[in-house]
């Protein structure tokens, strides 16, 4: 283990996808979902300040306003892995859902059936699908059960959206496969909370010579010690028991 009169912690956040945050001086913090060795070479770079690039900090300072969130192209939540579809036949709602999205930091496809949002599924990787109920060629009901009949592994969050807040329905989409339930017109407030279930800021995990949680120590142990060490040079990288 390399010494230095200051410390570089890197933080390996469970059940995040990929965000890179700066959350004080030497301190940053990404999630663990996904996480590659390139990924985490930058987080230690930006630890040990070999590299400076502005991230958000996860936490704003005292009297700092927390800061809006900043939107992403496509190419950007797709190389993060936080790229949303959205499965919606209406044009007027297909605006407002994206610009919603874009407000709170998001960004989408769009799909404007259930047999394209299947064929962009089968295509590319997503974290979130929205998907109207009632869309012609294939709706809501006929794509979730396509999409759970087919996948392998991760299993992808489906919220279902509709402008029917007829008396079962909920409870008929949540038994059909989805995993929550929105009613058209989208509320903000509604979209964020959902929202925030899948890309929210979870519990911290800590990279040091403690035992962490096994998400983060199955996560570590893939990566190239040699290379990290050969990057932070003379600076103190802290990694858990095990490796």
């Amino acid at each position: 283990m390399l010494s230095s009169q200051l410390t570089a912690r890197v933080s390996i956040k469970a059940g995040l996808r990929g965000r890179l945050h700066c959350v004080r001086e030497r301190v940053v913090s990404i999630g663990a979902i996904g996480l590659q060795r390139r990924s985490l070479l930058e987080a230690v770079s930006l630890a040990v300040g070999r590299t400076h690039t502005a991230t958000r900090r996860e936490h704003p300072l005292p009297g700092e306003r927390p800061a809006k969130p900043k939107s992403v192209s496509v190419d950007q939540a797709r190389h993060l892995g936080q790229l949303i579809l959205v499965a919606e036949d209406d044009e007027v709602n297909q605006k407002v859902i994206l610009r919603q999205l874009a407000i709170l930091g998001h960004a989408a496809e769009i799909a404007n059936d259930g047999r394209e949002a299947l064929a962009l599924w089968r295509k590319h990787h997503y974290a979130l699908m929205f998907t109207d109920l009632h869309m012609p060629e294939m709706d809501g009901y006929e794509l979730v059960a396509a999409i759970r009949a087919e996948e392998r592994g991760t299993r992808l969050p489906i919220i279902a959206l509709t402008a029917n807040a007829i008396q079962g329905e909920a409870a008929r989409a949540i038994a059909a496969g989805m995993d929550a339930y929105l009613t058209k017109p989208l509320q903000l407030n509604g979209l964020k909370t959902a929202l925030d279930k899948y890309f929210g800021e979870p519990e911290t995990h800590v990279v040091n010579p403690m035992p962490t949680a096994p998400t983060a120590i199955s996560s570590a142990r893939k990566l190239d010690l040699t290379a990290l060490r050969a990057l932070s040079k003379n600076r103190q990288v802290t990694r858990p028991i095990g490796m």
